[in-house]
């Protein structure tokens, strides 16, 4: 254990000596040659657009991450543009790989191959003493002891760095995880180095995808709450299905924040569900909209089960349960996590054994 931190604290000193710099703004396209974001120093706009091509809305707080979805990549190199990989000392540098199956939005995500100690990065030139919101999704694998992190380090003008900070430790794998939050950044900040760092002396896999960072006072820790991303196979991304056969789709109308919110159509018990890297013994508030247009008995359930950091089940149960029909309606509340728990997984549940149909919006979980 002891040579392990000692290599941790080596590889800090190390990599942290060059972080890198952008000064001009940049234009960012989508496959089909439509404009997708613009960013600059300290600020983004991101461009959204329909299936048939036509824009929908632009967002003037969009994010800041380059590539932060990895649909950009050199079929020459094994690692997404924008983004560099690193080794811990006397490791070998991780293998990069542009992955098409494991994904959790689009087409692509990054995988990486380490022997130990790495992982992947970026820079981000932001502002000093300001509030975001930085999240991603990751899956781990093929790791025979140790975690992975979500490490953040901030660098001032002369490129020294101030200090830094882990968001998100877990250990639990093969499976997705949300990991981030809110951040502030210290007084003199001009660069952020975003780590996803595998923590690990025999190394393992690392799969990442959805990367975003925004302005936010707020930090929601919900991976695509709003469900303005796109879909994979009805389901808004970063989500999971569960249960029962069941209909999926976002829809455009009857939404009460955006331009599109989740429908469900459940013949069973089931719904969506999301895992959360947490902290254990703290507080989160949690909370969304459900509008139900059809449930003839039962109801819709607001479940949070914990696990620990390797993935083990502690406990859980039900957070909220709404019945009312065909009306947006405030759904949640304050957690208290169990001491040890690392991800909390949020269910929004069909509890009918007849099923029933409903929309979903909104949804928010911060700590508190």
């Amino acid at each position: 254990m002891k040579n392990m931190m000692l290599l941790f604290i080596l590889f800090l000193v190390i990599i942290d000596m060059f972080p890198q710099r952008t000064y001009a703004d940049e234009y960012f396209y989508d496959k089909n040659g439509r404009l997708e974001s613009v960013k600059s120093i300290n600020n983004a706009v991101d461009f959204y657009y329909d299936l048939n091509g036509n824009l929908m809305r632009k967002n003037p707080n969009g994010n800041l991450i380059r590539n932060g979805d990895f649909e950009i990549s050199d079929t020459s190199s094994g690692t997404a543009s924008y983004w560099r990989t690193y080794t811990g000392p006397g490791f070998q540098e991780p293998k990069g790989e542009i992955e098409t199956s494991t994904v959790a939005s689009g087409k692509q995500s990054q995988k990486i191959i380490t022997n130990g100690v790495g992982g992947l990065y970026q820079d981000i030139q932001i502002g000093g003493d300001t509030s975001y919101e930085l999240i991603g999704r990751i899956m781990p694998s093929n790791m025979l002891n140790g975690t992975v992190m979500l490490k953040v380090d901030y660098y001032n003008a002369s490129g020294n760095l101030i200090s830094g900070e882990t968001l998100a430790e877990i250990g639990a794998q093969n499976l997705w995880t949300t990991v981030g939050g809110a951040i502030r950044t210290p007084k003199g900040t001009l660069i952020a180095r975003i780590h996803f760092h595998v923590a690990s002396s025999t190394g393992g896999t690392l799969v990442v995808d959805m990367v975003s960072m925004r302005k936010s006072i707020y930090g929601n820790m919900l991976a695509n709450g709003d469900f303005e991303a796109q879909q994979m196979n009805g389901v808004g991304d970063g989500w999971g299905k569960y249960g029962a056969f069941g209909e999926y789709q976002l829809i455009s109308s009857n939404v009460t924040s955006g331009v599109q919110a989740q429908k469900l159509t459940m013949t069973n018990v089931g719904g969506l569900y999301q895992d959360i890297a947490v902290r254990g013994n703290t507080l989160y508030d949690i909370n969304g909209r459900i509008n139900i247009s059809n449930l003839s008995s039962g109801k819709v359930q607001l479940i949070v089960n914990y696990f620990d950091i390797s993935g083990k089940a502690i406990s859980g149960g039900i957070l909220a349960e709404v019945s009312v029909i065909d009306t947006w309606t405030t759904t949640g509340g304050i957690i208290k996590t169990p001491i040890g728990a690392s991800i909390a997984r949020i269910h929004i549940q069909v509890a009918s054994s007849s099923g029933g149909t409903l929309l979903v919006d909104m949804f928010t979980m911060k700590k508190v």
